[in-house]
């Protein structure tokens, strides 16, 4: 089973076809804090370290 928040363009094509279902939220659940998770063990490239120090400068390093 998987569950997931999307933008709806994101999937637009996968539910135009079917393949998906797509359950509209009412506007006051339809704004969630996004975050980046990823596994402390896995390979951290310089390109993933700038990602993550540019992220953490415009929102504040939350």
């Amino acid at each position: 089973m998987g569950l997931t928040l999307l933008p709806r363009a994101v999937v637009e094509a996968a539910w135009r076809a079917g393949s998906v279902a797509v359950h509209a939220l009412p506007t006051s659940r339809s704004r969630v804090t996004t975050v980046f998770i990823r596994r402390r063990e896995g390979f951290t490239s310089r390109a993933l370290l700038r990602f993550i120090d540019c992220a953490q400068r415009i929102h504040g390093g939350r």
